[in-house]
């Protein structure tokens, strides 16, 4: 992970095509260029795509997007970006679904306020005053709804892409 962003770094050694399998050698370019040798799979032509792991902050980060919190909506816009960016996968996106839809905001609410006594933090008093909206929305059902099409249009799209990608894949095992 880059420090304070949340993003991971870019790879050294060896990866795995999130759409193939296929293992490859990444090697970083010159210091002053983010990009690094090998940008896409070499088997399948997939983009090298980096993701945090799915875990219960970046579901706690979904549903204040999808609540209407001003700092979430602001850095990330939209619901499909968010999860185009830390999600690779189909069963990725049902992942952090089920993570958001699983969270407890009473614990959430417990964890910011230990958080609150042991420093003080403008973010955490904003989202300790947002998390009652949050919750009655996942309550009714309507956080569900808000990033239900988001989730839908970003399966579609990766299906279409692994199957793109997947075609690459079989003609170039054909040749070779």
């Amino acid at each position: 992970m880059t420090p304070g962003t949340g993003v991971a770094e870019r790879p050294r050694g060896r990866v795995r095509c999130h759409v193939c399998g296929t293992r490859w050698s990444v090697r970083p370019g010159p210091p002053e260029s983010p990009r690094t040798e090998a940008e896409a799979c070499p088997a399948c032509d997939a983009p090298l795509k980096l993701v945090a792991p799915l875990g219960e902050g970046l579901a706690r980060g979904l549903v204040l997007l999808a609540a209407g919190f001003p700092a979430e909506q602001k850095h990330f816009r939209t619901i499909g970006r968010y999860l185009a960016e830390f999600t690779l996968t189909e069963g990725d996106i049902e992942q952090l679904l089920a993570l958001a839809a699983a969270l407890d905001y009473d614990a959430w609410a417990a964890d910011n306020a230990r958080r609150l006594r042991a420093r003080d933090s403008a973010r955490v008093r904003a989202v300790s005053r947002f998390l009652p909206r949050v919750a009655a929305l996942a309550e009714s059902g309507a956080l569900a709804q808000a990033i239900a099409p988001a989730a839908v249009r970003l399966k579609r799209r990766y299906r279409a892409e692994r199957e793109r990608h997947l075609a690459v894949f079989a003609g170039r095992k054909a040749r070779g």
